[in-house]
């Protein structure tokens, strides 16, 4: 007895040792209770004929204790879901964008910047144009009610005149299309004047006005002399 019990408690101890190095609970958990179960075992085996003893209350008691702790390992090992590998994400996966590395700690602006937005019209003719004769002038910047031409004085601060069938803007003019945008007018190529031949139906032209705001100048129509013009006052860019 003694002798089966010295070889068991040896491969007892070498299991409890490997199971150690492993650095697992439920390994160390499983060794003490197979050997419980094992040793349990054998000394119930080696008493049988013998008179009931505490040998044998220890060997059932081994049994029993062994079995309930290799029977909740393996329950639990079944019903804990496997660990996620290393780096791997549960749910939904996030996609964090690119940014460059700053020094000072400052989240980098994006490098795409938003074009300036095309400001209001500050003010239009609409269906009642301005008529522009000889020697007569317009402030596109006016804000009077009756918005028309007035004699050319030189003094008045008006943006565009009439004169000498030149048309003349003081702070320059530059030919375009009808449908010349406020980014159009601002790229135009100005001069300080246009000349007679220049000066016809259907002509538009962008127009500087003294505060800096811009204009768009459609002649509608020339006749005797007089021109029609339908005319549009951007507001002057805040930058």
């Amino acid at each position: 007895m003694s002798q089966r019990l010295w070889l068991i408690g040896i491969v007892a101890d070498v299991a409890a040792v490997v199971a150690v190095l492993a650095g697992s609970a439920r390994t160390i958990a499983v060794v003490v209770g197979v050997v419980a179960l094992l040793l349990g075992t054998v000394q119930l085996v080696t008493s049988v004929g013998k008179p009931v003893d505490r040998w044998v209350l220890l060997a059932v008691a081994g049994i029993v204790a062994g079995a309930v702790a290799v029977t909740l390992v393996v329950d639990r090992a079944l019903v804990d879901p496997p660990a996620p590998a290393s780096g791997a994400t549960s749910g939904t996966t996030t996609t964090s964008a690119a940014t460059e590395p700053t020094t000072d700690g400052v989240q980098p602006t994006s490098r795409s910047k938003s074009a300036p937005a095309t400001p209001e019209i500050s003010r239009a003719t609409g269906d009642k144009p301005i008529r522009l004769t000889e020697d007569y002038g317009v402030d596109l910047d006016s804000r009077d009610p009756v918005w028309i031409a007035h004699p050319r004085d030189g003094e008045s601060g008006q943006d565009l005149y009439y004169d000498a069938s030149y048309l003349w803007a003081p702070s320059d003019i530059a030919p375009v299309t009808a449908e010349a945008t406020f980014e159009d007018c601002q790229r135009a190529g100005y001069e300080g004047n246009v000349g007679a031949s220049g000066f016809v139906k259907d002509a538009a032209f962008c127009v500087k006005t003294n505060t800096g705001a811009h204009a768009r100048i459609v002649i509608v129509a020339m006749e005797n002399g007089q021109a029609t013009l339908d005319i549009v006052v951007w507001q002057k860019p805040t930058r």
